[in-house]
């Protein structure tokens, strides 16, 4: 019995030094190289399935050795086309050190590995470099990747919550649990919550998870990374919660992306001592507040991106700190207030962006911006710093309507309208109109004397700022038995007040309230009792606890021999904007969110043709998949959004 253990010790030990040799290697590249539909790669050149015993692997296609030539320490095969499944004998290779098997993410544009990764990849102890993105491995034996705790690099496709058995790898300095595939779209990862242990990675350089299918909240030992350089979480949908204040604490970090998530709150004021950073992209989210003066502490950066969020307030004028700023993006938010003349000191800035926000008042002096740099259409402005700025403004058509104010009445009962749409006077044509038709072209002269009870409107261009052409509101002119002085409407905690004066009333019975969505069909909301005869001053208000967020409102004043007169139309505006759209950039579909009732979504394309008009109810899809890839504007009744199509 003693003389049969001893061969087959004997031959036990001739199989494991077998398997720890360059043939041993060769044979273990082979069946790879059957698994793995070798015939079908890219490249394969040296690989040669026919070879017989002695012959060398070392010069094969993606395959190195060590100086000895007598193992594989390297295999780089990255994007070439790999199919089928990793086998068993992978495990052999037990020198390797590197090992690149990389697929392009996507089956449409060449497949890649599937099925699991063998339990023998808990072999190969002296890896450390591992690529194993781009494929489609299941979650079996997920767990013995632990095993590899000299790995400085990983990167695998998280089809797949990440295994606890993760956190043995405290070598990691790069970790990508990224999703893509050949287009560069988002995938369908499924990494669920980023794990607290990864707080324990502390000499990560590199930490990505784009488009991974995160779940939860950033986790706040993400700040005990010290010593990151870059962190990305593009694409995740499903991550939420505000940015912890900890991040602040990656002292080192170059890098900040973590865009097109449903993160909320405030940016972080303490974002303003990462004084390394050179890029900061939190684009897409839902964050909320005003951007921190604080920001401008940032003079490393070369590219900030705060576009598509809810962001309110004014532009800091610390942002003109960037002096080697190339790009940013404060596009789709809610921005007030004019723009800071310190944005002039951005004289290397190539793409700036502040489309899509309620900008307004005179544009400054912007010399020292280069030609061509900055975008401001969609705001508030007029004329008022256009003309001097016109070199360096690449867009800013599209501008919010101007308000039509009466300024005199005349004995005849008409009134002398008025409109400021700012420039040089003598520059600027007012087209006129009343009931849809121009009754009147006005060069550098900004009032026009009404002609009888109509609706009017003014259109104005400018014959140096011809890229944009301001239009008016509608003034409705009515002759009413109640001299109406005044109406307005605001906002408050409560709901939207309306306010109106009037300085006589005649056979007065009161006035119905009537509100609407859209301009065109209106409710009655409420009745306020008139004074029947009255000459003196009388000041009438009324409380709409439930407005629209854009909502219409005239008054229909009756006397009480039945008859009865409207006021002109006035619009009440919550002041923070609820409406956004999402996902964008969109595929096939989109939803906007916000809604209160049926609305009609016009969608323009970047020629400003109405490509698709389409009524949506809350939570119901627009459909985009007959629509070309490009830039569309998103109207919802005034309020307008900016969404990218990619089908």
């Amino acid at each position: 019995m003693k003389r049969y253990y001893l061969i087959f010790a004997i031959l036990s030990s001739i199989n494991v030094s077998f398997a720890q040799t360059l043939e041993g290697d060769r044979l273990a590249l082979l069946a790879f190289y059957t698994a793995t539909d070798g015939n079908n790669w890219r490249n394969n050149t040296g690989w040669n399935p026919s070879g017989g015993p002695g012959e060398s692997p070392c010069s094969w296609y993606g395959v190195s050795c060590n100086p000895a030539g007598d193992r594989v320490t390297e295999i780089k095969l990255s994007q070439n086309g790999l199919t089928g499944y990793v086998p068993s004998e992978i495990g052999n290779l037990t020198e390797l050190i590197y090992l690149d098997l990389a697929g392009v993410g996507s089956i449409e544009y060449g497949g890649g590995l599937n099925n699991s990764i063998p339990v023998e990849f808990g072999n190969l102890k002296k890896l450390e470099y591992l690529n194993l993105g781009g494929n489609y491995f299941n979650s079996t034996n997920l767990e013995v990747l632990g095993n590899l705790t000299k790995l400085k690099y990983l990167s695998i496709t998280p089809y797949w919550p990440i295994p606890d058995e993760f956190k043995n790898l405290l070598n990691l300095e790069h970790l990508d649990l990224s999703v893509f595939d050949a287009t560069g779209m988002s995938g369908s990862g499924n990494a669920g919550n980023i794990p607290a242990f990864f707080g324990d990675f502390v000499k990560l350089k590199t930490f990505k998870m784009q488009r991974a299918g995160i779940t939860g909240n950033i986790p706040v030992e993400i700040g005990n990374l010290t010593n990151l350089e870059l962190l990305d979480l593009t694409g995740n949908y499903n991550l939420v919660g505000p940015i912890p204040i900890e991040i602040a604490n990656l002292i080192d970090i170059q890098s900040i992306i973590i865009s097109k998530t449903r993160i909320s709150g405030t940016i972080p004021v303490e974002l303003g001592n990462l004084i390394h950073l050179n890029v900061l992209d939190l684009s897409s989210n839902q964050l909320t507040g005003s951007i921190p003066a604080e920001l401008g502490e940032l003079v490393n950066l070369t590219r900030l991106d705060l576009g598509s969020n809810l962001l309110t307030g004014s532009i800091p004028a610390q942002l003109g700190n960037f002096t080697n700023l190339t790009e940013f993006n404060l596009t789709s938010n809610s921005l007030t207030g004019s723009i800071p003349i310190e944005l002039r000191n951005l004289t290397k800035l190539r793409n700036g962006y502040l489309d899509f926000n309620k900008l307004s008042g005179t544009i400054p002096d912007l010399t020292g911006l280069p030609a061509n740099s900055l975008s401001i259409g969609l705001n508030m402005f007029t004329f008022s710093g256009v003309e001097d700025n016109l070199s360096r403004l690449r867009f800013y058509a599209w501008q919010g309507s101007i308000n039509i104010t009466p300024s005199a009445t005349l004995s005849s009962g008409n009134v002398v309208l008025s409109v400021e749409a700012g420039g040089t006077l003598s520059n600027n044509t007012y087209f006129w109109y009343k009931n849809g038709s121009i009754v009147a072209t006005n060069t550098g002269n900004k009032e026009f004397t009404t002609t009888g009870v109509g609706l009017y409107s003014v259109r104005v261009s400018n014959s140096v700022a011809t890229g944009l052409t301001l239009t008016s509101n509608n003034f409705n002119f009515t002759a009413l038995p109640v001299t109406l002085t005044s109406f307005s409407g605001k906002t408050s905690s409560e709901g939207n007040l309306l306010t109106w004066k009037t300085t006589s009333e005649t056979n007065n019975k009161g006035f119905q309230i009537e509100r609407s969505a859209d301009a065109k069909t209106f409710e009655s909301i409420g009745f306020v009792d008139g004074l029947g005869d009255n000459l003196g001053e009388k000041t009438y208000t009324f409380l709409d606890s439930k407005p629209y967020f854009n909502t219409y409102y005239r008054l229909k004043q009756l006397d009480w021999d039945g008859k009865s007169e409207y006021s002109r139309i006035i619009t009440v505006k919550q002041d923070k904007t609820k409406l956004s759209v999402y996902p964008n950039p969109a595929k096939n579909e989109f939803f906007v969110s916000g809604l209160d009732r049926e609305e009609a979504v016009e969608i323009r394309n970047a020629a400003g043709r109405v490509v698709l008009e389409q009524k949506v109810n809350p939570a119901q899809p627009v459909r985009t998949d007959k629509l070309l890839n490009g830039l569309y504007l998103i109207k919802v009744g005034e309020e307008t959004r900016k969404i990218v199509i990619q089908n």
